[in-house]
């Protein structure tokens, strides 16, 4: 049986390191004989390389970041397991993560940008993330909807999506395509819309449906701490947090 666990680790600090962004976490936990992972936002970021380890870094930016920390047997310490945590955990609130099928009509060039309005109603012309669609190296469609022949056994493309490879169903009639998922936080409080437009060189493009995300980032962490003043009668001090 797999053993996963984030029972039994406490005392989990950030500690910020020279360089802006830059965090080393720190745990301490009970679970002898295991190793560690790192997951951030729901993801899996890192893991120890022997059993004694209880440190991490971390390049956070400037994006709000949930990191938990797991205790799994030696055969699994690369494997994501991000499945076993619990949704809240998974996906927070203030993650975007949306998918984008990929199919034949993509050409070399095309790519795939995430618009936004922070969270104002207006949307930002400025996207908030863009990435190539179909990068010039990857292996190109098969089924007959690429260059004819390239691939194994006169097939195009055989390491390409279709023919079952790739997200099943998402393209023409049934046959297998490409999923691009996109995953961005957000550091704004309120309802978001999100929009995905693919875009080719030429700059024809083809928008998505808007979506809708509620986003509730965590309180920013204070950048300094002052006592402007103290009351002894009372015992009470004043502080000024930014």
């Amino acid at each position: 049986m797999t053993q996963f666990t984030t029972d039994n680790i406490d005392q989990v600090r950030a500690v910020p390191l020279d360089f802006p962004g830059r965090y080393a976490i720190t745990f301490r936990s009970a679970n002898s004989g295991m190793y560690h992972q790192l997951y951030v936002n729901g993801r899996l970021a890192d893991w120890t390389e022997t059993i004694a380890q209880r440190r991490f870094i971390l390049d956070a930016g400037s994006s709000p970041q949930q990191v938990v920390i797991a205790a799994v047997d030696a055969a699994r310490c690369a494997v994501d397991m991000s499945s076993r945590l619990p949704s809240s955990l998974r996906q927070p609130s203030w993650l975007l993560r949306a998918s984008y099928p990929l199919n034949c009509r993509h050409r070399p060039g095309d790519r795939l940008e995430v618009l936004g309005d922070h969270a104002t109603g207006q949307m930002d012309p400025v996207p908030l993330l863009v990435r190539e669609l179909q990068p010039r190296w990857t292996p190109q469609w098969a089924w007959g909807q690429s260059a004819f022949g390239v691939g194994g056994f006169g097939y195009d493309g055989i390491g390409a999506p279709g023919l079952g490879k790739g997200a099943f169903g998402a393209g023409l009639f049934g046959i297998g395509a490409d999923v691009v998922i996109v995953e961005l936080p957000l550091a704004q409080e309120g309802t978001h819309q999100i929009v995905l437009r693919a875009i080719a060189p030429d700059g024809r493009h083809n928008d998505g449906a808007a979506a809708e995300l509620v986003v509730h980032p965590p309180p920013r962490a204070p950048q300094s701490i002052e006592i402007t003043s103290y009351e002894p009668l009372t015992d009470s001090l004043t502080l000024q947090i930014e």
